[in-house]
């Protein structure tokens, strides 16, 4: 899991963006350029995060990259489809500040996870008949 690293600086990062993005957005005391650059750094950091996962998935599942992958945006492209549906009625009730603290916290449950993976990686590799056994 040596294409894991960047994924630890990621998913420590990303509920920071959130809590930033909430809590400057509404006030006028704060510079726009403050909301602006969290912004942008949230998106460079969701490569952060998605970089090493894709690698990581298609290192370990090389003879069925193409399906492991496929699958794996299948199910965020299903997330991202999904998730308007609820998505507006959480800012509009809860607010910019609130509904980003909501959703910083929910994302700092998974903070852990680029460490779990090359934590119990290969273990759950050595599970799977359809992955490589050599990591």
């Amino acid at each position: 899991e040596y294409e894991l690293p960047p994924a630890y600086v990621g998913s420590i990062c990303l509920p920071i963006y959130l809590f930033l993005i909430g809590w400057t957005d509404d006030f006028e005391s704060v510079h726009w350029i403050v909301p602006t650059a969290a912004v942008g750094l949230f998106s460079v950091d969701r490569y952060l995060i998605l970089n090493p996962i894709f690698c990581s998935l298609a290192r370990a599942y090389p003879r069925y990259a193409a399906s492991v992958l496929t699958g794996n945006g299948f199910m965020c492209l299903l997330f991202g489809a999904g998730s308007p549906l609820f998505i507006a009625g959480v800012f509009h009730n809860l607010e910019i500040c609130w509904a980003s603290t909501l959703l910083g916290c929910l994302r700092g449950l998974f903070v852990s996870f680029p460490f779990v993976l090359h934590w119990r990686g290969g273990q759950v590799c050595l599970r799977s008949k359809f992955a490589r056994h050599d990591i």
